[in-house]
């Protein structure tokens, strides 16, 4: 299991920074090179093509949120799949 550590300090206010958090689509928005096919406030669907030479196809991703407490904490459920392989991570 991967754990992250660490503090980061934001000049928005909290609740600026924990809104856009909180927004399936804006995060989706913000990777560059992706082809979104849904982006709400609560799930966003898109493909990516990684640039990595030994990957070939692209990845299908669902962020969807899964659980939400406004202003302190959001939950969102990554389902990703690619050809032969997938993942599922809660974070």
């Amino acid at each position: 299991m991967i754990q992250f550590e660490g503090q980061k300090t934001f000049t928005l206010p909290l609740s600026e920074v924990a809104a856009k958090l909180s927004d399936a689509g804006y995060l989706v928005r913000c990777l560059p090179d992706s082809e979104i096919s849904e982006a709400t406030t609560q799930k966003a669907v898109w493909k990516l093509k990684p640039k990595l030479s030994f990957l070939t196809g692209s990845l299908h991703t669902e962020m969807t949120a899964i659980e939400h407490d406004p202003g302190k904490s959001i939950g969102y459920q990554v389902a990703t799949k690619a050809m032969g392989a997938s993942s599922v991570v809660m974070t």
